[in-house]
């Protein structure tokens, strides 16, 4: 199971480190104060337990993946911090990775969400997964999630991997939410036999992030 783990991870690497803006570039001018805010909101190793490692990586500049007959505009919208990390249990076969991006605007964050947070989104993030090697098939569904911030939405993708003749299922769980100017996105990609623990694990670090970005503005 773990190398299929990281046939999935590599696969959707390129998705993983999306932020909520899911397609159109964003400005991004970068603010000290605020890129110093973005990272300070990230999880860190020290928030998992023994198995775990991980930590602050480097941050690609936002730009979401295309697809057909949904592109929502984002060229409007400015990012004035942008922050990721990634993390991992070899063992257990999961891996999380976390995105933190601080909006020029609280309105920004409500516009993001607004133009992406949309019944073809489900078909998007099925149409890029569906891209990987070796995925045989995807599904993406709705994830009935706790309310997490002032904006939130979550999806979950059911992955069949085929590997040497055989299948394997992966769950992927994104997690986009919102808090003032600050915009997060959080994937987990996990076996499917840990279904019955994920969102109480992903409501837990979603938390820790929002308390973590509180900020008088």
């Amino acid at each position: 199971m773990v190398a299929v783990k990281y046939l999935v991870a590599s696969a959707l690497l390129a998705l993983l480190l999306v932020p909520p803006a899911l397609a159109g570039s964003p400005a991004v001018k970068i603010d000290a104060s605020d890129q110093a805010w973005a990272v300070q909101t990230l999880l860190k190793t020290g928030d998992f337990g023994l198995g775990w490692r991980g930590g602050l990586i480097r941050s690609a500049r936002p730009v979401g993946p295309s697809c057909p007959g949904f592109d929502p505009k984002a060229s409007d919208l400015v990012v004035t911090g942008h922050a990721n990390a990634s993390f991992e249990n070899p063992r257990a076969g999961v891996q999380v990775s976390v995105d933190s991006q601080v909006l020029e605007t609280i309105d920004d964050v409500r516009t993001d969400f607004a133009r992406t947070i949309l019944p073809p989104l489900p078909g998007c993030l099925a149409y890029q997964l569906e891209l990987g090697r070796n995925i045989a098939a995807v599904t993406v569904v709705r994830l009935d999630f706790p309310k997490i911030g002032n904006v939130s939405a979550a999806y979950r993708a059911t992955i069949t991997v085929r590997m040497k003749g055989r299948t394997a299922k992966v769950l992927s769980d994104f997690l986009f939410f919102g808090n003032g100017r600050l915009e997060y996105s959080l994937n987990v990609v996990a076996p499917a036999r840990y279904r019955p623990q994920l969102v109480p694990f992903e409501a837990d670090m979603a938390r820790m992030l929002l308390k973590r970005g509180v900020r008088p503005e």
